[in-house]
């Protein structure tokens, strides 16, 4: 059976997808007892049509919108932006990181999150008959616990039985190498698994490099926020994972899930920021356009299709 990705809109061919951004956020609604910050919260469908529509004018293809229950995930009006714009848009199931977890979590056993999962990819979510295209799993900022641990085991168990791809959270870039441990121990081939969030504190060749050798996807997903790095060093490492070979293992996205990093709330730099910044800046340092078709188009078209 050939491969398909799994979006909100139903299953389609891998090279349908397009320019993808692999990890972001058009809904968004983490507990006020843990995130008061009202920065946090994207809950107006008119402001996440509008930057749909900002990024598909400026050639993007598809999207991978990684909220989860506890995060505000909202696939209904996902959907209803996928349709009304004709973007290409890919739910996840999982789960971010303890503080994030719903209550109903700590009531489940391994197994029973597991069917969650399971049914969520397969069937649909709740009762929407939206199915899931990638599953999530994280670990809090220097620490990986047991509740993190279960949901991760849980999350292994669904991706072999269905083959959906499993995408990371990593608070600030740490624990990752225990991530892949425990994926590993599991029978996870870390060919299916992205490693998320390696640009906001550990924008460091050798330690990208030392997890690119596992096999899994390292993700540049903070491109833009120059509070944690400059697109300039982004940049850098994205030419040097080419010249070591590893340039089907790059992914970039922005992670923009405040508002502040939104256009259509005022923020920036916006969902069209691969296109209009990024992407010329990997031109002008002399990165050639195969490899940016590879990182930027191919790339997310592997890993999210199963």
């Amino acid at each position: 059976m050939a491969k398909r990705v799994r979006t909100v809109l139903g299953d389609i061919p891998p090279e349908e997808l397009g320019l993808t951004l692999p990890h972001e956020h058009l809904f968004t609604f983490p507990p006020v007892e843990v995130s008061p910050d009202l920065d946090l919260r994207l809950d107006s469908y008119e402001n996440a049509l509008q930057e749909v529509e900002s990024f598909k004018a400026v050639g993007g293809g598809a999207i991978a919108e990684v909220s989860t229950p506890g995060y505000g995930r909202d696939v209904r009006s996902i959907k209803k932006i996928s349709r009304a714009t004709g973007v290409h848009i890919i739910c996840a199931t999982g789960f971010i990181k303890e503080s994030y977890f719903p209550r109903e979590f700590f009531n489940l056993t391994e197994a029973e999150l597991t069917e969650k999962f399971i049914c969520d990819v397969e069937e649909g979510i709740e009762d929407t008959g939206i199915r899931a295209g990638v599953i999530k799993i994280g670990a809090s900022q220097n620490k990986f616990s047991e509740a993190e641990k279960k949901a991760a085991r849980a999350a292994c168990k669904a991706h072999l039985e269905t083959g959906a791809p499993i995408t990371t959270h990593t608070t600030g870039g740490t624990m990752v190498l225990n991530i892949i441990e425990l994926l590993e121990s599991e029978g996870v081939n870390l060919n299916n698994v992205v490693i998320g969030h390696l640009d906001n504190n550990t924008l460091y060749l050798g330690y990208i490099l030392m997890i690119a050798q596992t096999g899994v996807y390292v993700q540049l997903d903070n491109i833009g926020k120059v509070k944690y790095y400059p697109d300039e060093l982004r940049v850098e490492i994205v030419k040097q994972l080419i010249e070591e070979g590893y340039g089907a293992r790059i992914l970039l996205s922005g992670d923009q899930g405040r508002r502040s990093y939104l256009k259509s709330y005022g923020g920036c730099p916006g969902f069209e920021h691969l296109q209009k910044g990024f992407i010329p800046l990997m031109r002008k340092k002399g990165i050639a356009e195969d490899s940016i078709r590879q990182i930027t188009v191919e790339n997310p078209s592997n890993i999210f299709a199963f």
